[in-house]
């Protein structure tokens, strides 16, 4: 009998194989070092998660331990400035974001988070902003329309117009315009 039960599913085209369990390499887990800066909300209390503004990121580097902070870029000046470090493990799906905010817990949520700490930073004044130089008025570049009518050269003769019945003419000494026709003076 129990042969006729396994030829039913073989003759209808169905394969009847037992469970097999494979091993699975587990995740290659990545370990990163991040640094944030930010300001303090309030500059009279300690660096902390609480008292943090927007944080923004400014080293993202592989490792297991905190990174060193290094030199702090010329925003980062005047008084009340914090940095929190974390340290976390993912399995390389997680995307760091670029700025933080309490209070989101973007790290401890996504189950990252394997240690982290705030520090108050010790930052220079900030500089003044610089005046501005003046800027010079553009000068000009003469265009055909603005540009002064140019005075012809001198030529060697004489011309004195007058009008003879609503026309005018001109006498050049030897020739005579008359109506856009050219006629030899009689003298």
């Amino acid at each position: 009998m129990m042969r006729a039960l396994w030829a039913i599913p073989v003759a209808a085209g169905l394969c009847l194989t037992p469970s097999v369990a494979f091993a699975t390499e587990p995740p290659v887990m990545v370990d990163e070092s991040l640094v944030y800066l930010y300001q303090k909300l309030d500059h009279g209390l300690p660096a902390s998660w609480e008292n943090s503004g927007e944080q923004d990121l400014f080293i993202q580097e592989p490792g297991t331990e905190f990174a060193a902070l290094g030199v702090l870029p010329v925003w980062v000046c005047g008084p009340g400035w914090g940095a929190q470090f974390d340290v976390i493990q993912h399995d390389g799906s997680f995307i760091v974001p670029l700025i933080v905010q309490y209070p989101e817990a973007v790290f401890s949520d996504a189950g990252v988070l394997v240690m982290a700490k705030h520090v108050d930073l010790v930052t220079p004044d900030c500089a003044p902003e610089p005046t501005p130089e003046p800027t010079p008025e553009p000068t000009p570049v003469p265009t055909p329309e603005s540009s002064p009518k140019p005075v012809l050269a001198v030529t060697g003769v004489n011309v004195a117009p007058f009008a003879i019945g609503g026309a005018l003419v001109a006498f050049a000494g030897v020739v005579l315009k008359v109506a856009g026709r050219r006629k030899k003076a009689t003298s």
